[in-house]
């Protein structure tokens, strides 16, 4: 591991870049208690960094804010607004599934612990989600 740090009296304005040779999805990006930025590589191909300092960090693909850099942002489509609906579905018979797709378009890791239904009919509801760690569409049925 390499720490880095840059030491200088710059103006406010200035604004310091570490690069990454990789995009960004190769990379975890970790803020850490005491004010460093840990880069880690997971495709092992360049080292961990743990850098002080720094205002961005250009990846191959995207150039990112450090004060955005680990915050996960969750869409799911559709949209949790609009909902998925079922229709109306006779007694003892199940409707055709629905997929709803979760994705993180944040810059940090999103952990997924659970999953809930709601609305009106909840209750009629059957989902069987995959591990959180494999959760990403997701098929919910309805059977009242």
């Amino acid at each position: 591991m390499i720490v880095r740090q840059l030491v200088n009296n710059a103006g406010p304005a200035d604004i310091d870049t570490a690069n990454c040779g990789g995009p960004r999805s190769q990379y975890t990006v970790t803020a850490n208690a005491n004010g460093s930025i840990t880069v880690l590589d997971t495709a092992a191909v360049e080292r961990t960094d743990t850098l002080w300092n720094i205002e961005q960090l250009h990846f191959a693909d995207q150039l990112v804010s450090v004060g955005a850099a680990t915050v996960p942002a969750v869409t799911t489509n559709p949209t949790a607004a609009a909902g998925v609906a079922f229709g109306s579905q006779t007694v003892t018979t199940t409707s055709a599934a629905r997929t709803v797709t979760v994705s993180n378009t944040g810059n940090g890791p999103l952990a997924i612990s659970s999953l809930t239904l709601a609305g009106a009919n909840a209750a009629t509801s059957r989902s069987r989600p995959p591990p959180a760690s494999r959760l990403r569409s997701h098929r919910v049925a309805r059977a009242p």
